[in-house]
This record gives structure tokens, C-alpha cells and sequence, in this order.
């Protein structure tokens, strides 16, 4: 039997760091369990990462372009891994009944009225478009994969979507890669001593980050901190560093790929999320020895379990950061948890699933 698949991994440019990831476990794991692998990227011609009509582009890419080269590219009948449900817009265009969705949040498919934070504009429109444009890709997916169980039970109540037709496959993750070169001065920043506690937090500039958590813990805190971003704040959270006290430091970086070395920098990552369908950073943390606060939300605590530390305000917060101690028991403990977060695992219960309906 020729197993072949066609993992549909977006458009360059448009790709969430998630997607990255997910994508590379999976080929690599599908090529593991003997698949041969045909990875679907579309690289456009100009770059669509930053100017003005960034929105305008990207519309364009992920609703219209995208599943229109989808549909070029994937022949009729042919076996589809779609590896953010991002891209679910390309599964209407495709001729097959054998596409499987990897699903990641709901973050915009969850109806306005029902979100844990103030919503913008731009996230009006986004769930107006992914409405009228993934939904029904979602819905005319084979099977969905879910990364949480807290995400399958959202699928389920958010898109009626019955339980047979998801089942929970847990990321992998892969141990950030150590790239001294290219982060020159960014390191340099970075620099643990004894007298001065170094937290980390990984991110883009998005509300449901809760940054702003942060920043009032630390509007009360009377140590010396170092405060290490990657990725991008919110303006309003910008506005709020200003008031932050010289003996706080912060530096905001690029959300450059191998940051294996800023975790290792880090004592303490802070995932301040209001909203996630699984939560990356906190695991690559484990990997690399950096103790985990986070936000106590639902899916935290299935994924993380006791290998966080969990606050609910600002209080609690500066109450961690004030109390902090190098626990090296309990981030071993938590290094060894860490694996069972692996893609092998992954891709194998995926592949015998897809394997398993083919019969």
C-alpha cells in the first residue's frame, strides 16, 4: 500500500510559531511510521510579515489563494493532514473524503460574546470570516484531532461537532534549538547572577496574552528584575512598562526560532495566558530547566498539571516571584514530565487512526 499524505502546512509568512512546530513534528513523525510525506506550503513571492496592507494580504492568502493552489497541488482522493485548523479554508476546495484536521484553539471560531477578554475590532472580523470560511471546512473534516481535551470538549460545544469524529492528540514538542550567533547582543542581555531574578515570556502581541497581569505584579515589586519577551507586546502594554521602577529591566525580542539558550537563561517563564488550546512555551521550558508560573486556567492544568505553579491576579503573582527559590527536585520532576509530550507519540496514535479508517 503506497501511503502517501499531503500535510497541508499554510502559507509562509502567515504561519503561527505553533504551526511551525506542528508541522515539523508531523512530518517527521508520519515519516517515522512509514508515510511518505508531501508537504503543501505556499511561498509568495513578496514577504507578508509586516507593511500596511498586512491584513488586506493576508485575507487574500489564507481565504482565497491558498485553497485555490490546495486545490491545484492535492490530487482527487488523496490522503490530507491539515496542520492548523487556521487552513481549514483549503478543505471545500479539495477533492477527497479523506481529510483530517489538526485542531488547535478556537480562539477564532468561539463566539465574541464568550471570550475571557476585551475583544477588537480585528477580532470581529476574524470570526466573522472564519464563520463563513473554515467552519465549513472544519465540519466537512474526516477527524479531528484536538490538542486538549479542554479544546475537544470547546469543538464540541462551540461547533456541534459529534465526539466520535474527535479524538485528543497531545502536541509534541521539540526542544528549542541553541543559536548563539544569530541572537548576538539579545544575550548579552541575559545574563543570570544571583541578584538579579530573570523571568521570560514568549508571545505575540495579543490581548489574550494578559501581559498586563505582569506588569502591575511587578509595579509592586521591590527586586531587581530582568524582564525578557519574545515576541511582541500590545501597545497598551507598552504604554504600561513605562511605569515600571529602574530596578525593572525589560527587553523585548524577535520571536527568532531557536531560543533554546534564552530559556536556559530564564530562572522563571510566566505563560499569563487568558486563552490557550495547549501552551507551547511552558513545555520547552521544561525541556531546558526553567521553572513554569501560569495563568490558572482549565487547559493549563490538564497539560502542566502539578509542574506549575498557578496564580489567578496580580497578587498571587508577586507573591510567586517575591517567594521564588531554585527548586532543582521539582524542575527535574517536571524536565521528565516533559517527554511524554513527544511527537512519536503524536503522529503514531494520528497515523493509526488514519490507518485504522481506511479499512
Amino acid at each position: 500500500m503506497n501511503k502517501k499524505i499531503y500535510l497541508v502546512s499554510g502559507v509562509l509568512g502567515l504561519q503561527a510559531y505553533s504551526t511551525r512546530v506542528v508541522s515539523k513534528g508531523l512530518k517527521e513523525g508520519f515519516e517515522r511510521q512509514g508515510w511518505n510525506v508531501v508537504d503543501v506550503v505556499l511561498k509568495p513571492k513578496a514577504t507578508l510579515e509586516q507593511g500596511k496592507w498586512k491584513i488586506v494580504k493576508e485575507v487574500l492568502y489564507r481565504y482565497f489563494i491558498f485553497p485555490r493552489y490546495c486545490k491545484k497541488i492535492i490530487p482527487k482522493n488523496a490522503m490530507v493532514y491539515i496542520a492548523d485548523h487556521a487552513d481549514a479554508t483549503v478543505i471545500p476546495y479539495i477533492d477527497s473524503k479523506n481529510i483530517y484536521l489538526h485542531m488547535h484553539d478556537l480562539t477564532s471560531l468561539r463566539p465574541i460574546y464568550d471570550f475571557p477578554y476585551k475583544v477588537k475590532f480585528k477580532n470581529i472580523l476574524i470570526f466573522i470570516l472564519s464563520y463563513f470560511f473554515k467552519r465549513p471546512g472544519i465540519k466537512k473534516a474526516k477527524h479531528i484531532f484536538a490538542i486538549s481535551n479542554f479544546t475537544k470538549q470547546e469543538i464540541i460545544k462551540y461547533l456541534n461537532v459529534e465526539r466520535k469524529n474527535i479524538s485528543v492528540a497531545y502536541n509534541g514538542v521539540i526542544t528549542p534549538e541553541f543559536n548563539y550567533e544569530n541572537q548576538g547582543d539579545y544575550l548579552k542581555k541575559i545574563k543570570k547572577s544571583s541578584d538579579k531574578l530573570t523571568i521570560m515570556t514568549v508571545g505575540p502581541a495579543s490581548l489574550r496574552k494578559n501581559y498586563q497581569v505582569i506588569v502591575k505584579a511587578l509595579l509592586s515589586c521591590n527586586n531587581s528584575i530582568n524582564w525578557v519577551h519574545v515576541g511582541k507586546f500590545d501597545q497598551q502594554t507598552r504604554i504600561s512598562l513605562q511605569h515600571l521602577a529602574i530596578n525593572i529591566s525589560v527587553s523585548e525580542i524577535p520571536h527568532i526560532e531557536n531560543i533554546g539558550d534564552i530559556y536556559q537563561r530564564a530562572d522563571i517563564l510566566i505563560q499569563a495566558s487568558l486563552y490557550e488550546g495547549f501552551g507551547l512555551p511552558p513545555i520547552e521550558a521544561m525541556r531546558l530547566n526553567t521553572a513554569v508560573f501560569s495563568y490558572d486556567i482549565p487547559v493549563a492544568r490538564e497539560v502542566y498539571q502539578e509542574h506549575a505553579k498557578y496564580f489567578e491576579n496580580e497578587n498571587e503573582l508577586l507573591k510567586l516571584i517575591n517567594n521564588y527559590q531554585h527548586d532543582k527536585v521539582a524542575i527535574e520532576k517536571a524536565f521528565y514530565f516533559s517527554q511524554k509530550y513527544n511527537w512519536i507519540t503524536c503522529s503514531k496514535l494520528i497515523s493509526k487512526k488514519i490507518t485504522d479508517s481506511m479499512y
